[in-house]
């Protein structure tokens, strides 16, 4: 009788805490977020390229810091390809400043936005640069 009370036991408890996935979607107020795709955006056909940009018009001299630097760009690639919303999360203002008027100047060029289900989407792009300043 202990046997199946803990057989039954184990088998609720493990239907209630299980997670589905049933589908990738989540409302969040009047805009559906997707977290799943099945291509990301790229930029002019690839990461590489939008990291090979960034770093061309990155300037290293206008950080003013001293050892190791880190910043983040988070940025939201419409489903027309364009950049919509430029986040920039980090320590160093100087740092900041400089991801923000590099990313500024490369969002005038147009994403091939991430698709789900063969359609176009709104998408997150995450940019993290971690640096070692060196005087």
């Amino acid at each position: 009788m202990k046997k199946i009370i803990a057989c039954v036991a184990l088998l609720t408890f493990t239907t209630i805490c299980a997670q589905e996935i049933s589908h990738p979607r989540e409302p969040i107020g009047k805009e559906i977020v997707i977290n799943e795709f099945n291509k990301p955006a790229e930029y002019q056909g690839s990461v590489n390229g939008f990291r090979n940009e960034f770093m061309k018009l990155f300037r290293g001299e206008k950080i003013h810091a001293q050892g190791k630097v880190q910043s983040e760009a988070l940025l939201t690639i419409s489903e027309e390809g364009n950049v919509t919303d430029i986040k920039i999360v980090g320590d160093n203002p100087s740092m900041n400043k400089e991801m923000e008027r590099v990313i500024k100047i490369m969002s005038k060029n147009k994403w091939t936005p991430a698709l789900f289900d063969g359609k176009p989407i709104k998408s997150k792009f995450r940019l993290p640069i971690n640096m070692i300043v060196e005087n």
